[in-house]
This record gives structure tokens, sequence and C-alpha cells, in this order.
């Protein structure tokens, strides 16, 4: 893995675990961010 890539992922992961922090101080269950993520990604299909 290159410098920039591990960087990015790094940052990445930390932006991913202060998003699920914020999740779990508002209350939400691991379900519910679970549910709200499939139907993110099923209603935006990454372009091919």
């Amino acid at each position: 893995m290159l410098e920039q890539e591990k960087i990015e992922t790094q940052t990445l992961d930390s932006e991913w675990i202060e998003l699920m922090q914020a999740a779990k101080d508002l209350g939400l269950s691991i379900e519910e961010i679970r549910e709200f993520l499939t139907a993110f990604k099923t209603s935006n299909p990454a372009p091919a």
C-alpha cells in the first residue's frame, strides 16, 4: 500500500468512527444504522 493510500484509509477510518459515534450518541441502534446504510445503497447505486 502506498503512503498516500495509508493516509486516505486512516482518514476514512477516523471519519467512519466519528460518524458511528455520533449515531450512537443520538441513540441509534446498530440495526437502525445498518438499515439506513442498506436503504441508501439501494437507492444510490454505485456508478458503473
